[in-house]
């Protein structure tokens, strides 16, 4: 895994194509695509599959990506087993104690205040997804706005990527507030084409001149 990652960050997820996994499949062919010339994260999610039915789809889903770095929203053992390049956490993992040193990177953690911010980078996450920003356009719920995905911004020298509510006009939005890029769900799960829709984030996350707030690291 590259050191440093890319600005934007696509999450694939099972449930936002009502359970087609061939449909999956394809989004996930199309994003390892657009990866070809455009450097993005891929995370897999099932969110509504256990672990034995997760086990399988884990496995295509890691055979249809050969580019772009490829994480894991599931357990540690079962990314490391299929050959995942990292894992994803939510925040209720920060909590739990582990048993082992993990086998692969914690490529990012879910995080929605600068105290979940700070826990995360004490337990080794190489980057924070904080949000949701703005309202979801799939459910109801209030975004947190850009005034607190600064303050956890400010909390961490770790890279942090904005999700919720973010359309390509926002990037440079939460690039102001001092995110480091963008995760993105809805708008690209849901695009009539994926990889378009990737090179729209892509160009909104490289215009140049954006005014960005104080953070503790420079490298972002």
């Amino acid at each position: 895994m590259a050191a440093r990652p890319p600005r934007l960050y696509a999450i694939a997820d099972l449930d936002f194509m009502a359970g087609d996994v061939d449909a999956w499949l394809a989004l996930l062919r199309a994003l390892d695509a657009a990866a070809a010339t455009t450097p993005l994260w891929i995370q897999v999610r099932a969110a509504s599959l256990d672990l034995p039915n997760l086990a399988p789809a884990a496995r295509r889903a890691r055979a249809a990506v050969r580019r772009a770095t490829l994480l894991l929203n599931g357990p540690d053992s079962l990314a490391a087993a299929v050959g995942y390049d990292g894992v994803h956490w939510p925040e209720r993992r920060l909590a739990e104690t582990p048993d082992a040193p993990n086998k692969l990177p914690v490529a990012s953690v879910s995080v929605h205040s600068p105290t979940a911010a700070r826990q995360a980078e004490r337990r080794g996450a190489r980057t924070l997804v904080c949000g949701a920003v703005w309202t979801p356009s799939w459910k109801p719920t209030p975004g947190m706005g850009l005034d607190a995905l600064r303050d956890v911004v400010q909390a961490t020298a770790l890279p942090v990527f904005a999700i919720g509510g973010i359309t390509p006009p926002r990037c440079l939005d939460c690039r102001a507030a001092g995110a480091y890029g963008v995760a993105i769900l809805s708008g690209i799960c849901r695009a009539r084409d994926p990889v378009a829709a990737v090179q729209r984030y892509a160009s909104a996350l490289s215009t140049p001149n954006v005014r960005v707030s104080g953070r503790r690291s420079a490298s972002r």
